[in-house]
């Protein structure tokens, strides 16, 4: 019972959907500060915590890395109430601090759900059940205070608890999950999925960073379809805001930088409907479809196939749009696609990498790190916007996948040729 609160503790963050917003609205910076000046950072940091990560493993094991990630959180939440307006500095550390946590997901995966591909399943259903119940709230918090204040103060408190839960759970004997890679024990099959969820990873990614900032520059444009599909999501939400509404009654007592708003503007992005509704998709479609072919290669690598498509076909669909509504449409496939993608291929590298799975899955972080650093690079020096950015990863991602389709022929002729 305690490691699942662990892992709800730890996936109840309320101000993900709202960060960009709140260091826009809160903090006054502009959308081409954060992509110009703060996001720059948290590529780098990404980068050298892939390097890092495995090493703090090795030392202190995965639960010793889950609860510094804790302590980083709540550092980073601090940082991010107390801070000045526009202090790029302050900015920049919580983003490392956050860097480091992303860098730890993979620990969570691999501590929680072990070598078990069913209680993989578990961990990941929990994990974006979790997800969407925080990120519903965060959008009702957001609406009915007119700031996302009351969702950083709501995810201090949850990481708190997630400290707290840390020092109760009890220890586990835990396998040796960080050995130096030894590149002979690679197999072609373990190198296509190696491609396959760094495409998946690096593409998603993109979409994860940019995506607040377009929907923020895009908000206002909200046309009579948009605003159908949002009162449709309202009516579904109606639970999570007598939850939120009761959530902000208490901040009240406690402090008067929250308070309520009589009306609604219904020009705001819904960030955290879509954080949520993209958490939906995977729990409903993509871990079902990945768990209805997983005893049969075959239909496997066709679905992968196809996600690949999905992936490609949704990002360029988003450089395309104009409008919220054909923004959302676009990441809602993406995303299915990569998350496809990445059960996929997590399920095999976590069965062919045994000891060596976290540096392989940091690595990896690594290198779709590096991928980011090189585009944000020619992006700043050619001034393309971040929905211009994503053509050059749509390039990348087509490239990462024809190699994982290049080394999954091989492997599939070698089974063929052995049968």
């Amino acid at each position: 019972m305690l490691p699942a609160l662990l892992v709800v503790g730890r996936n109840f963050q309320p101000i993900k959907p709202f960060l960009s917003v709140y260091l826009v609205e809160e903090k006054k910076f502009t959308t081409k500060e954060i992509a110009n000046k703060i996001i720059p950072w948290w590529l780098y940091a990404m980068l050298l915590f892939s390097i890092v990560v495995p090493v703090i493993v090795k030392k202190i094991g995965l639960f010793g890395t889950i609860l510094a990630s804790a302590c980083s959180d709540i550092v980073s939440g601090v940082l991010l109430l107390l801070m000045n307006d526009r202090s790029v500095p302050m900015t920049v550390l919580t983003e490392l601090l956050n860097a480091f946590r992303s860098s730890v997901i993979i620990g969570d995966k691999r501590y929680f759900g072990e070598k078990s591909q069913a209680k993989t399943v578990e961990y990941s259903t929990l994990r974006k059940t979790t997800g969407i119940v925080s990120s519903f709230i965060s959008q009702n918090l957001y609406q009915i205070t007119g700031t996302s204040q009351a969702s950083l103060y709501l995810t201090i408190l949850s990481q708190i608890c997630v400290l707290i839960l840390t020092l109760i759970v009890p220890g586990k004997e835990e396998e040796s999950v960080s050995e130096p890679i030894v590149l002979s024990r690679f197999s072609f099959e373990l190198l296509a999925k190696i491609f396959s969820y760094t495409g998946a990873f690096t593409l998603c990614s993109c979409i994860r960073i940019y995506i607040d900032l377009i929907l923020i520059e895009r908000t206002g444009e909200i046309g009579e379809n948009e605003g159908i599909v949002g009162a449709v999501v309202d009516k579904i939400s109606y639970m999570f805001y007598i939850g939120s509404l009761c959530i902000v009654k208490c901040m009240m007592l406690i402090t008067d930088k929250i308070t309520t708003k009589k009306t609604i503007d219904q020009n705001k992005a819904p960030h955290g409907y879509l954080e949520g509704v993209t958490k939906l998709v995977a729990v409903c479609l993509a871990i079902p479809l990945v768990n209805l072919v997983k005893d049969d290669y075959i239909k496997t690598e066709v679905l992968g196939v196809c996600s690949w498509g999905m992936q490609l076909a949704g990002i360029n669909a988003l450089t395309g749009s104009t409008t919220i509504f054909g923004g959302y449409t676009s990441y809602l496939f993406s995303f299915l696609g990569a998350s496809t993608t990445m059960y996929i291929s997590y399920n095999r590298i976590n069965t062919l990498s045994l000891d060596m799975i976290i540096p392989i899955m940091s690595y990896m972080g690594g290198i779709s790190c590096a991928v980011h650093a090189v585009i944000d690079v020619v992006s700043r020096r050619r001034k393309l916007t971040p929905t211009q950015r994503f053509s050059l990863y749509a390039r990348i991602g087509g490239v990462l996948f024809a190699s994982s389709a290049l080394c999954s022929s091989v492997e599939y002729f070698r089974m063929w040729k052995n049968s």
